[in-house]
């Protein structure tokens, strides 16, 4: 008598990779609603489609001079340098000098990385 039932899956069509993934409890709720609200039967086949079959973000390419213009690279080596310094000077037992250099600091750390990465 033969077996009666589904064919087995090649190998290579068979998902037996795992791969996991850190949410937040609210986060988790949020996929499964989501998934549900889209018609999807599991989560998984959600994720899986999201992740395999949306259009990626346009990619930022280097110009010639590299991903950062020359002005923008000298500004990040000068943040750097004082970044460099104001944590000496805080980890030399001065917890409470240069916070407003620090707080400068990131700030324009914030402004040149806004004009870089993707919204």
């Amino acid at each position: 008598m033969s077996k009666i039932g589904r064919p087995k899956q090649d190998d290579a069509n068979t998902r037996n990779k795992v791969l996991r993934v850190r949410l937040t409890e609210a986060e988790r709720i949020e996929m499964i609603e989501r998934s549900a609200s889209a018609g999807y039967p599991t989560l998984s086949d959600f994720v899986r489609d999201c992740a395999l079959r949306r259009a990626l973000p346009a990619r930022r390419l280097a110009g010639p001079e590299g991903v950062f213009s020359p002005a923008d690279r000298k500004a990040l080596v000068n943040l750097g340098n004082n970044l460099n310094q104001i944590a000496r000077t805080k980890n030399s037992g001065r917890p409470n000098v240069m916070e407003d250099e620090l707080t400068r600091a990131i700030e324009k750390l914030d402004e040149l990385f806004d004009r870089y990465l993707p919204k």
